[in-house]
């Protein structure tokens, strides 16, 4: 009997098959996609706008959140439990 993870993968690995079995039959040339520059940009300007905002906004408010809430009230009193 396969467990949850297991079947997560295989759904995966289906999706992404067949994903590209339709992008064949419709005549997309995946290489052609990925090299081109167009692409290249999209993802260079979507890396330059997703970065500042994940170093400027994202780890500072996870951080206080890991120091402050989670490891205080979640980790701490684990601690005494398995000595």
């Amino acid at each position: 009997m396969m467990n949850i993870k297991e079947k997560g993968i295989i759904e995966i690995v289906v999706v992404i098959v067949l994903a590209i079995v339709m992008m064949s039959l419709f005549g997309v040339n995946l290489r052609a996609v990925i090299e081109s520059e167009t692409l290249q940009e999209n993802f260079a300007y979507v890396k330059n706008f997703v970065a500042p905002v994940w170093d400027g906004y994202m780890v500072p408010a996870l951080t206080f959140l890991w120091t402050n809430i989670f490891l205080p009230y979640m980790v701490a009193p684990l601690k005494g439990f398995f000595d």
